[in-house]
């Protein structure tokens, strides 16, 4: 195969599905490998949206209530990375629903973060969905994150990204 830069490669695959890109493509050799994974960091984790699932206390057992929480990804503002966090794909609360459940939320997820050290195990089931699908699984290394800003009233959660994009397009 004929050499081609990066930047045209990038042009190629923005074209290309990316479960193809994903599962096939970036299995081929180091250069399109290194594409795939710049183009799912920069264009396709953007896309996706985190959900947790979460049983809500109610007085009548027999019917209880469902909500969820809502996590959004977010970008890094540092430029200079380190290796091990661009591996890292990180997530936070845009919101629950029901809406009225949010500081019950942040509480449990404080209860969380304080319980585990930050690390949250692969039993949680997240709901993950890009575009038109929703993958329910669990996210590799997931972790509370500490409050980015003083005094924040969100939930930080970051993963790595790699292996769960392989969980999620298996």
């Amino acid at each position: 195969m004929p050499y081609l830069p990066n930047e045209i490669w990038l042009d190629i695959i923005a074209y290309c599905d990316p479960r193809d890109l994903w599962l096939s493509l970036r299995t081929t050799n180091r250069q399109l490998s290194e594409c795939v994974e710049q183009y799912f960091g920069d264009d396709v984790l953007p896309k996706t949206v985190t959900s947790l699932p979460i049983a809500l206390p109610t007085y009548d057992i027999r019917q209880p209530m469902r909500g969820k929480a809502i996590f959004h990804h977010t970008r890094s503002n540092q430029s200079n990375e380190q290796a091990s966090n661009r591996d890292r794909a990180s997530y936070s609360l845009s919101k629950t629903d029901p809406e009225h459940y949010r500081a019950q939320f942040l509480d449990r997820w404080e209860g969380m973060r304080e319980k585990a050290g930050g690390k949250l195990g692969d039993h949680l089931r997240w709901d993950m969905q890009l575009n038109d699908k929703v993958v329910t699984m669990g996210l590799k290394e997931a972790r509370i994150e500490p409050h980015q800003t003083v005094g924040a009233e969100a939930a930080q959660l970051s993963f790595d990204w790699k292996p769960t994009m392989s969980r999620f397009f298996h």
